[in-house]
């Protein structure tokens, strides 16, 4: 079964496969704020809502598949000027590089997303637990290759910085070698 494609035709006479960048079109040209504001709430149909994380009137969306067979989560940024980001790094660089936002409105975005990052790990992949080669608590998954690897979910930053001084100092004990 086919999906339809709709395209949307501004006053202006101009032609868009999509409300996003209708909404990026009507800001370009200064179309007035009222109307730029029933756009930006139009895009809701597209998938784009408001989150408290967010700076007013910047919009996420969240899209979510598989690949490979694998649970897998992107999402989209859209700021207050119109601009399109695909990834949370590039919104949080731009919001540095403006100098209109915070570093508290930055933090905000990445806390909140690794928050949300942190639990679709939890669903993507096929954590066991009880496994004897980790401490209580510890989940681990395997997968195949080449060769076998063995992953560990660590939450945060220092729990990995932790980790990896904990495999370095190993290694050196060995000599330098690398198990894996």
């Amino acid at each position: 079964m086919r999906r339809e494609k709709k395209f949307f035709l501004a006053p202006d006479g101009s032609s868009f496969s999509c409300r996003r960048s209708g909404l990026q079109h009507m800001i370009k040209e200064g179309f007035p704020a009222s109307e730029i504001e029933d756009m930006r709430e139009k895009l809701v149909h597209e998938g784009w809502e408001s989150n408290p994380a967010l700076p007013k009137d910047f919009l996420i969306r969240k899209s979510e598949g598989t690949t490979n067979g694998i649970y897998d989560v992107d999402y989209w940024f859209l700021s207050v000027e119109g601009h399109l980001f695909r990834s949370t790094k590039s919104v949080c660089d731009f919001m540095k590089e403006s100098g209109t936002y915070s570093e508290e409105d930055v933090a905000k975005i990445s806390k909140e997303l690794e928050s949300e990052r942190t639990k679709i790990r939890q669903q993507k992949y096929d954590w066991v637990e009880g496994n004897p080669t980790v401490p209580s608590g510890w989940k681990v998954r395997v997968v195949e290759g080449k060769t076998t690897k063995t992953f560990f979910p660590l939450r945060g930053r220092k729990p990995v910085c932790l980790q990896a001084l904990r495999i370095a100092k190993h290694d050196q004990r060995r000599g330098g070698e690398r198990a894996g």
